[in-house]
């Protein structure tokens, strides 16, 4: 891949080069289209574009929406195990107003399969959580839905539980939503006894 180039002849830690702007960008798109999956790929592709970041400040929108179009290819899931997860909440903590309105464009032409806690919405709780329920509100039959994927798995009364709280509050008479946040709640594994799965959603 160009992209580990990139870093290993501009992004050595003991002595960084200055990256030429439109081609990192350009590397990073290429790679972004590229459907194969690599661990080490990935972690090349997020050093090159914390450092194009750091050189470039202006440049972190590109990132942004290079990285999304990976995800909604559904070459990346949103999880702690993609090296590159770190920099896109990085980026969204930057102006979560800003990034929240690229989002949207992105989840206008997403196929719901690439929706949920490790699509497009995994970094929902970073969002304003305002502006995602007025987004919710333009077709909420079918965006709570969606949304019931991607709440943090809390009612606690933090700022987690809250999304599923509000979610639960403003369309818990759908159907579709009580069942989507059983079915989200319940994925996945734990260890220890059922009662204390129970106490800590």
């Amino acid at each position: 891949y160009a992209i580990e180039l990139f870093d290993f002849r501009y992004c050595d830690k003991q002595q960084r080069k200055q990256l030429p702007e439109e081609e990192t960008v350009q590397a990073l798109q290429d790679f972004s289209n590229d459907g194969t999956r690599s661990s080490t790929a990935d972690y090349h592709w997020s050093e090159v574009a914390k450092l194009l970041i750091h050189q470039y400040p202006m440049r972190s929108t590109d990132v942004f929406n290079i990285a999304l179009l990976r995800v909604a290819n559904e070459h990346w899931y949103l999880d702690d195990y993609n090296s590159a997860y770190k920099l896109i909440l990085s980026i969204i903590d930057s102006d979560p107003e800003k990034y929240w309105q690229i989002m949207r464009n992105h989840l206008k032409i997403a196929d719901k399969s690439q929706l949920g806690s490790e699509g497009l919405m995994g970094p929902l709780p970073l969002f304003p959580m305002d502006a995602v329920f007025e987004w919710v509100a333009e077709d909420p039959e079918t965006r709570a839905y969606e949304l019931t994927k991607a709440v943090p798995k809390t009612l606690g009364r933090d700022k987690a539980g809250a999304w599923a709280r509000e979610l639960l509050n403003r369309y818990g008479d759908q159907e579709n939503v009580r069942s989507g946040l059983l079915a989200h709640f319940w994925s996945g594994g734990w260890r220890g006894s059922l009662s204390d799965r129970y106490r800590s959603l």
